[in-house]
């Protein structure tokens, strides 16, 4: 092939092969530029408008791709294998309705157009959602023929035929080989179907075949990296590019789809290192980087076709706890109502409207999430009694079936239960939000999430508790702590292993209820385990980065600080009785210690703590008039014994207030 005119940058009689030699080597950017020049030069070049929508293909410019193929349909009508690349880029560009209408003008001599133009067209109907045209496709498809057992496998899979369609992508693995889509596929099915060894096996096998047949995309270079010494940073994936040589391989859904399982399987570092040659990840990286998670998750809604789970991952983590951009899901489910009705179930569609809700009317929020959880309730009833009656007949595959189904309704129960609670949370009712879990410790009581926010509860109404004499009120705030003791204990205990996986403040809050119980010498082993736990993480074998510090002793010590302090100034309640001034010399020696710390940024105070702090000096200026801050002779320094406890308090009020306008 040659052409008329050949740029100067490409030496006489070497254009062919140099463009070819770009194609090959998956240069296809410079493949485009040299092409695109030809084609000013001469727009009706025929091997200009293929190689082009070739290269536009596979750089994934579908449209541009698309008005390639189409120009060379006007120009070569008779060329079916132009109608069928036109059809294929259209497909891809999302453009459905013209791809079917340029599929079905696809007609040949032969079988193979035919069979080709049905399998896209079954692809274009798959994607549209349109099943009973899929199924009207594989009912005319030649009983002999190998993409409809594939084809079929993919409808059986959309109907949640999850077993039927492993086996068809099995048979249509022994008629078409070992493809790396149909092993994911299956595998697929298999992740489905909790048959987690499976699906491993067919992972390893599509990653194993894809180092071996393309060395250049560098699989396991990145978690190679992770065996680097200790302290030297990891290596940042190095990127391949979206070539095509990747999207054959299935490299991405295979290591993907092991992450998954690996979070199933509860081993969120397995699945992190699954997905250390896979980079961006925007699931993966939230945790550090929620910015660009976000913005990953937005660039693949923005595609004509993108993977349906991102559209709702997307709204659940802009509504989570840990991110509150309710406004943000708001606009993107009343900007999408097409994918909020194809993408979304209605149980998901009515849980996020609640939660984007909860913002500006909480109270209907709590009433709309109280509805989905009655039908959340009584479908686990239904299925203990099912379970129930299989246990009693003793069928080992009901029971196998009636515990997956149980499990899959409490995963879906336990996030609309928890958003309940944080209702009453937010507005400081502890008592409220224990007993709305205490309601549900029949179907939740195992659940760590449950005994997390239940311990979390507990605390809360020790700390804050209030009776109606001394002696219930201490009695009352003893128990909660050994309540909450019995919920926090064992997720740490559970964790004795991996402490530092524990958020911070459920170690702190342990140890504080520890003191508070009398269990002085377990508060002091948690803390020493701790301890040792971030040395070893940070020393030689542990992995660790000083680019990644370990925060959790500080936090457990700081929090402790606080709750002293707190404590300290609780035990003078109320101090028209208890204020004297051997009480404040040991109260006002813990506030200047306080103050100290503040100034040299030691310490750091959280809002509440701050007006606490204010408030008890406040109530002893007042309640300390007449009460004298030193006792006459008793060797004070300075005129210490001509000032009152009042005078004491307003003094420290004075220097707290300084340095609370320093903190900013």
């Amino acid at each position: 092939m040659a052409f008329l005119e050949q740029p100067r940058a490409i030496p006489d009689g070497q254009f062919t092969s140099t463009v070819y030699g770009y194609i090959r080597d998956s240069q296809f950017d410079d493949a485009i530029g040299v092409l695109r020049q030809q084609l000013e030069e001469r727009p009706d070049s025929r091997a200009a408008l293929s190689l082009l929508g070739h290269c536009y293909f596979q750089t994934g410019q579908f449209e541009l791709a698309s008005q390639m193929y189409d120009q060379l349909v006007r120009c070569y009508p008779d060329n079916e294998a132009y109608r069928l690349h036109l059809a294929h880029a259209l497909h891809k560009a999302g453009l459905y309705a013209e791809a079917s209408e340029a599929a079905a003008r696809a007609s040949g001599p032969g079988e193979r157009v035919e069979r080709d133009a049905a399998t896209l067209q079954f692809a274009i109907a798959y994607d549209r959602g349109d099943l009973p045209a899929c199924r009207r496709l594989l009912d005319a498809a030649p009983p002999d023929d190998p993409d409809a057992l594939a084809n079929t496998g993919c409808l059986l899979y959309r109907e949640g035929e999850y077993a039927a369609a492993a086996k068809k992508f099995d048979d249509a693995t022994h008629a078409l080989g070992r493809l790396p889509q149909l092993l994911y596929a299956a595998a697929v099915c298999h992740y489905r179907l909790r048959a987690y060894g499976p699906a491993l096996r067919l992972v390893a096998e599509i990653v194993d075949a894809g180092a071996r047949e393309h060395p250049e995309l560098g699989v396991g270079s990145a978690s190679e990296g992770a065996a680097a010494p200790p302290g030297s940073p990891r290596a940042a994936p190095r990127s391949v590019g979206n070539s095509q040589a990747l999207r054959d391989t299935a490299l991405v859904e295979a290591l993907n789809l092991k992450a998954a399982v690996e979070v199933a399987l509860g081993n969120p570092g397995g699945a992190a290192e699954a997905l250390a040659d896979m980079p961006p990840s925007a699931l993966a990286g939230m945790g550090s980087d929620p910015a660009g998670g976000f913005r990953r998750l937005n660039h693949l809604l923005g595609l004509a076709s993108f993977p349906p789970e991102a559209f709702p991952n997307l709204l659940l983590l802009y509504a989570s706890p840990a991110h509150r951009f309710l406004d943000l899901a708001a606009d993107v489910m009343a900007d999408n109502p097409a994918l909020v009705h194809s993408l979304l179930t209605r149980e998901l569609a009515e849980f996020l409207s609640a939660l984007v809700a909860r913002a500006s009317a909480p109270d209907e929020a709590f009433a709309r999430l109280d509805a989905l959880a009655a039908g959340h309730v009584s479908a686990l009833r239904s299925l203990t009694k099912r379970l129930q009656d299989a246990r009693v007949s003793r069928d080992s595959e009901a029971i196998r079936a009636a515990l997956e189904r149980y499990d899959d309704a409490l995963a879906r129960y336990t996030p609309v239960l928890m958003a309940m609670a944080s209702i009453p949370w937010e507005r400081g009712s502890w008592s409220a939000v224990e007993r709305l879990l205490r309601q549900s410790a029949e179907f939740c009581g195992d659940c760590d999430a449950w005994r997390l926010n239940m311990a979390h509860a507990l605390f809360m109404q020790a700390r804050g508790g209030r009776g109606t004499g001394a002696l219930a009120d201490a009695w009352l705030i003893e128990e909660r702590y050994a309540d909450a003791v019995r919920h926090y204990q064992p997720l740490v205990v559970r964790a004795a292993d991996s402490l530092l996986a524990l958020p911070a403040i459920v170690l702190a809050n342990l140890c504080v209820c520890y003191v508070m119980t009398s269990q002085n010498e377990e508060a002091e082993e948690l803390m020493r385990r701790v301890e040792a736990a971030e040395e070893e993480a940070d020393g030689p074998g542990g992995g660790g980065q000083a680019s990644a510090p370990r925060l959790h002793l500080a936090i457990i010590n700081l929090g402790n600080y606080e709750f002293g302090v707190s404590r300290v100034l609780k035990s003078l309640e109320p101090l028209q009785s208890k204020l004297s001034t051997d009480t404040w010399f040991y109260a006002k020696r813990v506030l200047l210690a306080l103050a100290e710390g503040l100034a040299k940024h030691t310490v750091a105070l959280r809002d509440a703590a701050w007006e606490e702090v204010g408030a008890f000096l406040a109530a002893a200026e007042a309640a300390g008039a007449r009460v004298p801050a030193a006792f006459a002779g008793g060797g004070g320094a300075g005129d210490a014994e001509g000032r009152s406890v009042g005078e004491e308090a307003r003094a420290l009020r004075g220097l707290l207030a300084r340095l609370a306008e320093r903190r900013y």
